[in-house]
């Protein structure tokens, strides 16, 4: 397969909820992902994951730190930095 058809075969495994392994995490057959992203096709398992993607695409930090002016994609990233101003 050429390089065309390979990214082709690609995105159409990306639709159908299918990884780049083609398998689940566990190894356990296909995993279905049917929360895609409009702009590169990337599948989710959940909404929130997509969500948390689009974010990649749009720059949007919704998450500030209280203690200075530093913004994060992800909850989980101000609470881990908060912590060095915390200890």
């Amino acid at each position: 397969m050429h390089k065309s058809a390979m990214q082709m075969q690609h995105a159409r495994d990306l639709q159908r909820g299918v990884g780049v392994s083609g398998l689940s995490g566990s190894g356990m057959g296909t995993e279905v992902k049917p929360h895609q992203c409009q702009q590169c096709l990337k599948s989710f398992s959940s909404n929130h994951q997509l969500v948390q993607h689009i974010r990649v695409h749009t720059g949007e930090k919704p998450y500030k730190c209280s203690y200075c002016d530093r913004r994060f994609k992800q909850l989980s990233h101000v609470q881990q930095h908060t912590r060095l101003h915390t200890g």
